[in-house]
């Protein structure tokens, strides 16, 4: 039977050979959990954007009426903000946040609050109202299309 004033085993254990294998594995993880995360906004920021654009399809107006679905627009979200650099990805994140931390408001009171005299929310609304454009803008009036390039 071995002393317990014995003095500790010299070398690589193998409990030391086990947890630096599991360290090196879980370092190997970190950046691609980094990666993973900065694909997308977040399955709550989605969601946010996808409340958006679906408030913004039952507008009365019937701007929004024919855009895409929130769901589609929330995917096609997710592929613009995973090209966009950090600075553009923690505007938009501000936003949504921002926009989830607001009370929910139906489209009219949505427009109202985008606008200039609503206060110091007007910021965050019309923010959220250009988020939204990136994937479902209204389509452009008659006399807003471009013209026809001449044929000579």
């Amino acid at each position: 039977m071995a002393s317990p004033y014995a003095a500790p085993p010299r070398g690589l254990t193998r409990r030391h050979a086990l947890l630096a294998g599991a360290l090196a594995a879980g370092a190997a993880l970190v950046p691609a959990r980094l990666a993973w995360a900065a694909r997308g906004p977040g399955p709550v920021r989605s969601a946010t954007y996808a409340r958006l654009v679906a408030t913004l399809r039952r507008a009365p107006d019937g701007a929004y009426r024919g855009a895409r679905s929130a769901a589609a627009a929330a995917r096609e979200f997710a592929r613009w903000y995973a090209a966009q650099d950090a600075s553009v990805r923690a505007h938009a994140d501000a936003v949504l946040d921002g926009l989830a931390a607001a009370p929910v408001l139906g489209s009219a009171r949505f427009a109202e609050a985008a606008g200039p005299a609503a206060g110091a929310d007007a910021a965050l609304f019309a923010a959220a109202l250009d988020l939204a454009a990136l994937t479902c803008a209204p389509p452009p009036d008659e006399d807003e299309h471009p013209l026809a390039p001449a044929p000579w």
